[in-house]
């Protein structure tokens, strides 16, 4: 199956806040974005992963899944600022652009079954079906071990220190923070359905139903 992997870098010290494998998705999507947004903010419970927090800025491409309704609700929900860089051109967010080339380079190409950015003129479900080598766990206990090793290895851009170096050296001046109403981040999904709402079962969405005295008084509205 193909994979989509999202990405959250820390500007100033490269590090990856988090990172999301989705598996099967041929685009990207609203819900996959947010979910690894969420997922950088947090903390985490894992000692070889410290990096969290809110970001002041959210820089993103223009991709649809980015610029959505409920990508710019989420946004707003957090309480940050957020800016657009222009379309296709990737000197608009230099470290992130940076990393997916070592990405590439230092992780993919050495491993079996890639078969490089996705070009639908030559690849199909079925190619990358019959290319396929490691499990999706395998894959993502090898992708974890990379990540951990680029933390922990000499950047180029920062003079030599590795991106955990200057992480641990930046939160003690500027410590990281989490939104004010974290339970209220995890409600949101980065998905909006258009339900009839009906007086007896409230509303079904994906075979679950919802319904509450609370919930009914919009109905007495209508």
């Amino acid at each position: 199956f193909p994979v989509t992997i999202y990405f959250v870098m820390d500007d100033y010290s490269r590090v990856i806040l988090g990172y999301g494998i989705h598996v099967g998705k041929h685009s990207e999507s609203t819900a996959c974005m947010v979910h690894t947004l969420r997922y950088a903010i947090s903390k985490k419970n894992d000692p070889l992963y410290p990096f969290y927090g809110l970001p002041a800025t959210i820089i993103v491409d223009q991709g649809a899944a980015y610029v959505s309704e409920n990508a710019i609700r989420f946004f707003s929900g957090l309480q940050v600022n957020f800016a657009k860089t222009v379309t296709r051109m990737g000197w608009g967010k230099p470290m992130i652009e940076r990393f997916i080339r070592t990405a590439r380079t230092g992780f993919f190409s050495d491993l079996e079954g890639y078969l490089g950015k996705l070009d639908k003129r030559f690849q199909s479900s079925e190619t990358i079906k019959k290319a396929a080598v490691h499990t999706v766990s395998e894959f993502r206990q090898m992708f974890s071990e990379f990540i951990v090793d680029y933390h922990n290895t000499p950047h180029s851009g920062l003079n030599g220190r590795t991106p955990a170096e200057v992480w641990a050296e930046s939160v003690k001046s500027f410590p990281p923070s989490l939104p004010e109403n974290m339970p209220y981040t995890q409600l949101m999904r980065g998905v909006c359905y258009e339900k009839k709402l009906k007086h007896v079962t409230g509303i079904t969405i994906d075979y679950q139903t919802f319904n509450s005295d609370k919930l009914q008084l919009y109905r007495d509205w209508e």
